[in-house]
């Protein structure tokens, strides 16, 4: 009887042990959560900017998880031959849970990363993925100034109405046209003669020879950096717009074998006469963007709407899609960014102040929301760090 009672508490035990190690569930659990956390953060701030309120950052930065196990039985012994006295008292014990830590991201440099312009190199790796130009552009840059003739025009890409459309025009246009990035050269730091290759490979550095120096080589430090062109591209079905000749100028002296590989000093972007420029947002600019949006669309504001509410002025940010159906092409409109109150998805909902607002995941991509969601948070990753020598504030291809 003792025996078989000490082999079930062993058995107890084992099972404990076995239950305590298998942490493959928990290691997705928390996964999950992590997920969870970072989407209901980001959304948490453009909920704050929509109300015009401080936005706080954090981060999730460890999770540690724990489990043990513990197990044992104790027993009485009879006294004076009293077997009715004897007992057995097994017990086992399994605990676990997660550890984790949360940052508050309040430093001079996190928010000299998030204030910095977004990098071109950062915009033109989405670009070769595939991405939509309209969408990255609407959340990327704060407007594009193309020069003809000396003459420039400056379409805004803040805002809601005739001046929202008219970027989104010049958007599918430029799409339309092919355009894309190469990389270029950029000059980072003088000549230096050098008798040996040592330390040059890896150092973003190449080895010349000039006039001046034919017996040695020159080491002189580039960097890699991309510059918009357009591609050679079968034109589209999409009906022509005012932005067609002026896209076509740009495409025809913008073409991607026109464009020198050594990048021209920025002096000279000056005296061009037919030049695109590009104004990048800062990843805090791209955040306020998001909550002016859904401003409007919570109806916490109807500046500019007064007189005709249901006006162009007033209709939430909209990107264009054109497909073709019985010969015909036509338009379709698609969200952009579409926050309301309530919300379906509890991992893309939040609460704030007693009330939830969330987002609806579209998996066909006619709803935008959660795809700027997710840009939006790969920008915070980015550009959470200022080490790196701040972008340039424009952006000039000639």
């Amino acid at each position: 009887m003792f025996r078989i009672l000490r082999l079930w508490a062993v058995a107890v035990v084992l099972s404990a042990c076995s239950s305590a190690d298998r942490f493959g569930d928990r290691v997705v659990a928390y996964n999950v959560e992590a997920e969870r956390s970072r989407t209901q953060t980001m959304l948490l701030n453009i909920v704050r900017s929509a109300y015009r309120k401080p936005l706080q950052f954090t981060d999730l930065t460890t999770v540690s998880g724990q489990a043990s196990a513990s197990g044992g039985f104790g027993s009485m012994l009879p006294f004076l031959g009293l077997i009715s006295a004897y007992s057995l008292t097994p017990n086992a014990a399994i605990s676990g849970g997660p550890t984790f830590n949360v940052a508050t991201l309040n430093t001079k440099e996190f928010y000299s990363g998030i204030l910095s312009p977004i990098a071109l190199q950062t915009i033109a790796s989405y670009m070769q993925q595939g991405r939509r130009l309209n969408l990255l552009f609407t959340l990327f840059l704060a407007k594009i100034v193309v020069r003809i003739d000396g003459k420039s025009t400056t379409y805004d890409a803040n805002g809601f109405g005739p001046d929202y459309e008219r970027f989104q025009d010049l958007c599918d246009e430029l799409q339309d046209a092919g355009l894309t990035t190469q990389p270029s050269f950029v000059e980072q730091g003088p000549m230096a003669i050098m008798d040996s290759v040592a330390g040059i490979q890896g150092a973003g550095m190449e080895l010349v020879q000039t006039d001046d120096t034919p017996d040695k080589r020159v080491a002189r430090l580039k960097a890699f950096e991309p510059t918009f062109c357009f591609e050679d591209r079968r034109p589209s079905n999409r009906p022509q717009s005012d932005m067609t000749d002026i896209v076509n100028t740009l495409r025809k002296t913008l073409a991607c074998e026109n464009i020198p590989m050594e990048t021209i000093p920025h002096a000279r972007f000056a005296r061009a006469k037919i030049a695109l420029t590009i104004v990048p947002r800062s990843t805090l600019g791209a955040i306020y963007t998001l909550g002016s949006i859904a401003r409007r669309e919570l109806g916490l504001t109807n500046r500019g709407c007064e007189q005709d509410p249901a006006g162009a002025a007033c209709e939430p940010p909209m990107l264009h899609r054109y497909v073709k159906r019985d010969g015909k092409v036509t338009r379709e409109d698609e969200p952009f960014f579409k926050l309301t109150r309530g919300g379906t998805d509890p991992s893309m909902t939040v609460s704030y102040d007693g009330k939830s607002f969330g987002i609806k995941p579209d998996p066909e991509a006619r709803d935008h929301s959660a795809e700027i969601l997710e840009l939006t948070e790969e920008l915070l990753a980015l550009n959470s760090s200022a080490k790196d020598l701040p972008a340039p504030g424009l952006i000039t291809v000639h």
